[in-house]
């Protein structure tokens, strides 16, 4: 099954970072900062979360990676603010 584990360097001014191995899946989780976005058509200002994941190919396939981390990212975006 392999190993997970979470990195948070959003207590400095990191935005993002990728990891080098060590656990099967790592996810790495920067700070809020607030970006330009589009949204409905228009360009506004919002926070934004950078995330990244570095994973072990020889354990779990890239697309599998893709899955996790499109599902993280979704259930972070439906919590109600």
């Amino acid at each position: 099954m392999g190993t997970f584990s979470v990195t948070s360097l959003g207590h400095s001014v990191v935005d993002s970072f990728h990891s080098v191995g060590g656990t099967t899946i790592t996810l790495g989780v920067g700070r809020i900062v607030d970006r330009p976005v589009v949204r409905s058509g228009q360009v506004t200002v919002a926070p934004v979360l950078r995330l990244s994941l570095t994973f072990d190919h020889r354990v779990i396939d890239g697309a599998e990676a893709a899955d996790i981390l499109t599902e993280i990212t979704a259930a972070l975006e439906a919590v109600e603010q």
